[in-house]
């Protein structure tokens, strides 16, 4: 009972760790807002969160706005097209909702199954971007690869964040928490996932150091 009272226990080491992704959220939220800054901030966000997986990092915010200006012009480029893909099927989301036209289930239907597979697609392409230096269209294809090797965690994890998400948007008296963590959180689950299964494909597929460096940060 008394080492409840230390520091040294679970419940701190838990919220300690919960503060720092509240604080973590807020911060992307506030870059996220300048738009073209989406990409850099996404960059920043999973590079502290990955390692913070491991415990490397207790700078968390430092350490977030040192990868924010390092890889502001990687980020951008790298996450513009998938976040322009993400605008285009939300898009087409409204358009489907707004459409009444018997073909409009249809669509609402095959408009949530793209972005359903974008989200697969985006939990490996976020924290690869990170872990590994390569170009962004070899990223992305790894992505994809790595997303088609672990399908089955991969579709039930990104469909339980897909459904969180949606959950906080849907209902005003939760959006404002997705400023406060939610984001960081989701992510946070994913990355420790991710590191896992990184290694456990590593082991296996000792390949994959022909086609990507590791980072050394």
């Amino acid at each position: 009972m008394g080492d409840f009272f230390t520091r040294d226990n679970w419940y701190t080491r838990f919220m300690e760790k919960l503060f720092d992704l509240c604080l973590l959220n807020m911060v992307f939220v506030l870059t996220c807002i300048p738009v073209i800054t989406i990409g850099a901030s996404i960059t920043a966000l999973y590079s502290v969160l990955m390692k913070m997986t491991e415990n490397k990092d207790s700078q968390h915010i430092r350490s977030y706005f040192r990868a924010f200006k390092a890889n502001f012009a990687y980020g951008t480029k790298q996450f513009f097209f998938p976040i322009l893909i993400l605008f285009l099927m939300v898009f087409d989301i409204g358009y489907w909702a707004s459409l009444r036209s018997e073909i409009s289930p249809a669509g609402y239907i095959a408009t949530s199954a793209m972005i359903m597979l974008w989200c697969c697609w985006m939990m490996w392409l976020c924290p690869l971007s990170v872990v590994f230096d390569n170009t962004v269209k070899a990223t992305m294809v790894n992505a994809g690869k790595l997303a088609l090797s672990f399908l089955p965690f991969t579709f039930l994890i990104s469909a339980a964040s897909l459904g969180v998400f949606i959950l906080f948007l849907a209902n005003p008296l939760l959006m404002p928490l997705l400023m406060l963590g939610v984001f960081a959180i989701i992510a946070y689950g994913q990355c420790l996932y991710v590191r896992y299964a990184l290694k456990k494909y590593m082991r296996t597929h000792p390949e994959i150091y022909d086609i990507q460096v590791i980072k050394n940060d």
